[in-house]
């Protein structure tokens, strides 16, 4: 059911989203009523030892004045951990809010967790047909839109 569900958002944001010049391939790892995380595709870098990635977090409501947080992910495929080594933070109409530094310690990715799923994106490759191009404003609006609509649980 969360894989039609998330069909489902997918088809509904390419469907209503323009293109922008600042457009991002995101592939949608994760999407609840509180947030939805995506990994921008084209930033993978799979270079070894550790990979490499963008990684979005869309809030539904602001956190600290906050509404878009981008996380540069460094992952060990082989230990299947990963940490925040660089960090942006974004209000709703893309305007640079202040950032917490990020915790740089390795984490473990839990199996079936939102990490682990992004792990095994930026380690497994992630380039496929169900990519978004659009600004992260725009995804974030069309996210919000889509928790109106019922798309998201």
């Amino acid at each position: 059911m969360a894989i039609l569900r998330d069909t489902a958002l997918i088809v509904a944001l390419a469907v209503l989203a323009p293109l922008t010049a600042e457009a991002a391939k995101y592939k949608i790892v994760s999407a609840s009523k509180a947030a939805m995380v995506v990994l921008d595709t084209d930033s993978v870098d799979a270079r070894k030892p550790y990979s490499r990635a963008w990684v979005t977090v869309l809030f539904a409501e602001p956190i600290e004045g906050s509404s878009i947080i981008k996380n540069l992910e460094e992952v060990d495929c082989d230990e299947k951990r990963s940490r925040v080594i660089a960090r942006a933070s974004y209000d709703a109409s893309g305007k640079l809010t202040p950032a917490p530094e990020p915790d740089k310690s390795w984490a473990y990715a839990v199996p079936g967790t939102t990490g682990a799923e992004m792990l095994g994106m930026t380690c497994n490759g992630s380039k496929d047909e169900q990519v978004i191009d659009l600004s992260d404003v725009e995804m974030l609006r069309y996210y919000r839109d889509a928790i109106r609509g019922g798309l998201v649980k």
